[in-house]
C-alpha cells in the first residue's frame, strides 16, 4: 500500500470544493505524484482516489471490477452515525439507494425501466416543467 500523500487527504474536505482555483491546484499536484491514492483523511473511511481522466473512464467501464456500491459519496464517520442512528439502524448506502449506487443486472434492470424517459425526446416532453420550476426556484 503507498503512503498516503498529504495533497490526498485535503480531498475531504467540503470547504476545498467552494474553492474551484484551490481544488485545481490540489488535483494537478495530485495527478503529479502519482495516478491513484490511498487516501486516509481523518474522520472518514479509508478511500481510493483516482485522478487522472482516462482511469476514471477504465474505472467507470469496468464494472465488474469496480462496484459503485456500498459507497457512491463520501460521508464523514460522524455524518455516517447520525444517517445510521436517524434511519433506525440502517447503513446510509441501505438508505440511499439510487440508481448510480446499484451494479449488474440489479442496475441494468433499473436502468431499462427508466432509460427511455433520458432521451432526448422523453426529455422533451418535460422541459417546459423544468423550466418553469428553473424560474420558480431562481426567481
Amino acid at each position: 500500500m503507498p503512503a498516503p500523500s498529504p495533497h490526498a487527504a485535503a480531498i475531504a474536505d467540503p470547504k476545498l470544493f467552494a474553492n474551484f482555483a484551490q481544488l485545481h491546484e490540489v488535483l494537478r499536484d495530485l495527478r503529479q505524484e502519482e495516478r491513484m491514492h490511498w487516501v486516509e483523511p481523518e474522520g472518514y473511511e479509508p478511500f481510493w482516489l483516482a485522478v487522472h481522466h482516462e482511469d476514471i473512464i477504465a474505472i467507470e467501464k469496468a464494472s465488474t471490477k469496480f462496484l459503485s456500491a456500498p459507497r457512491q459519496a463520501l460521508f464523514s464517520l460522524a455524518i455516517q452515525e447520525r444517517s445510521k442512528k436517524g434511519g433506525g439502524g440502517a447503513a446510509a448506502a441501505d438508505v440511499m439507494r439510487n440508481i448510480t449506487a446499484m451494479d449488474g443486472a440489479e442496475h441494468k434492470a433499473y436502468r431499462d425501466l427508466s432509460q427511455a424517459y433520458f432521451t432526448p425526446k422523453g426529455m422533451e416532453s418535460i422541459a417546459s416543467n423544468i423550466d418553469a420550476l428553473a424560474k420558480l426556484f431562481i426567481d
